[in-house]
């Protein structure tokens, strides 16, 4: 047994840079839940973590982790660290994770509210985890942001930044319908731009991997929910939007679609 408690804190708000579009609601939280549900993505992105952290070698200095939603793909790689500090704006989402690790036997400090240069800790980490989050953050922001978490990476650490791939079906329905929902992809960071921007900012990608999970619905509401949070609710809005949500809800109770997600590691320089 540790000695260092659980902690929580009173909510507070995002702070400047984050996007408050539609992450924050009760709705975006049981969509997570069911997406996350249809595809099992927590325990694959957990398995590729886990080895790439095993070839690189990192030590067992913390896991610091930016967008926790509830914990799921936390929960897969949080042993291998010893301690963990996550943030978690989503106050649905933030009171799932807080009861996952209420338990545990290693220190966990949930904060729920975003990350940013005002909230980060005063403490480096061997892992750095932005799992599907820097949707969130706006474009403008992202020096600062990364800027932020570099100066929280022990120097033989490491920042894992998991993001949709350009090629992924799940993506491309949804960017065809409803093109402002999800701002960015991996090519965003993998291209020749995104590479100088992380340069700028003191971080190197050491390593790449991709995982390409299928997302499955065993029944036609789930279908149209997991549709619908990919799409956005807004979707139904216009015909175009309701003839995509009604095709993909479809394809969900049938074959599925592809969730390619890359998985981009990197290191302070």
């Amino acid at each position: 047994m540790v000695d260092s408690p659980l902690k929580l804190v009173a909510s507070q708000s995002p702070e400047r840079g984050i996007s408050t579009r539609f992450f924050m609601e009760a709705d975006y939280a049981f969509g997570y839940l069911l997406l996350s549900a249809s595809c099992g993505e927590a325990q694959i992105l957990g398995g590729a973590i886990r080895s790439v952290v095993q070839r690189l070698g990192l030590s067992r200095r913390g896991l610091l982790d930016i967008g926790c939603a509830d914990g799921r793909l936390t929960g897969t790689i949080a042993s291998l660290f010893g301690r963990l500090t996550a943030y978690e704006p989503n106050p649905v989402l933030f009171s799932l994770c807080k009861s996952r690790f209420a338990g545990d036997e290693f220190p966990a400090v949930i904060w729920p509210r975003a990350f940013s240069r005002l909230t980060a800790p005063a403490e480096t980490f061997s892992l750095g985890l932005v799992s599907h989050s820097l949707y969130h953050v706006d474009r403008a922001e992202w020096a600062e942001f990364f800027e932020t978490l570099r100066r929280n990476i022990a120097p033989n650490g490491c920042l894992c930044v998991v993001l949709w791939s350009k090629l992924s079906d799940a993506y491309i329905l949804s960017a065809q319908a409803e093109p402002a929902r999800w701002l960015c992809t991996s090519d965003d960071l993998l291209s020749t731009r995104g590479q100088q921007m992380l340069a700028e900012v003191g971080l190197r990608l050491v390593a790449h991997e991709q995982v390409r999970p299928t997302i499955r619905s065993h029944s036609e509401e789930a279908a149209r929910l997991v549709a619908d949070f990919l799409l956005g609710n807004s979707a139904r809005r216009s015909l175009l939007g309701r003839g995509a949500s009604g095709s993909l809800s479809r394809t969900l109770c049938g074959r599925g679609v592809t969730n390619a997600t890359d998985l981009m590691f990197l290191r302070p320089r």
